[in-house]
């Protein structure tokens, strides 16, 4: 799950708002939508198909991400290039 989140941080600003993506993550399919903030911030929300675990990241333009998965906390940054 981790890869999904980083890959989809990074990616997060050419997404249109509210357009559902479907990726595969280690072997499981993964949809998600996102979300533009006023404030800048990317809300990348959506849930593994097969667990049906949801996940919620907010991305802020400095690269600070955090969120769930499921009931556990992530914090994490990626890159702003």
């Amino acid at each position: 799950m981790l890869n999904l989140i980083v890959m989809a941080a990074a990616a997060s600003a050419n997404i249109p708002a509210a357009d559902l993506r479907t990726v595969m993550v280690d072997g499981s399919p993964v949809t998600y939508q996102s979300e533009q903030r006023p404030d800048g911030t990317r809300r990348l929300y959506g849930r593994n198909q097969d667990s049906q675990t949801p996940f919620e990241f907010l991305v802020r333009p400095n690269g600070q991400v955090n969120g769930h998965v499921g009931r556990d906390y992530v914090e994490f940054r990626v890159s702003t290039r």
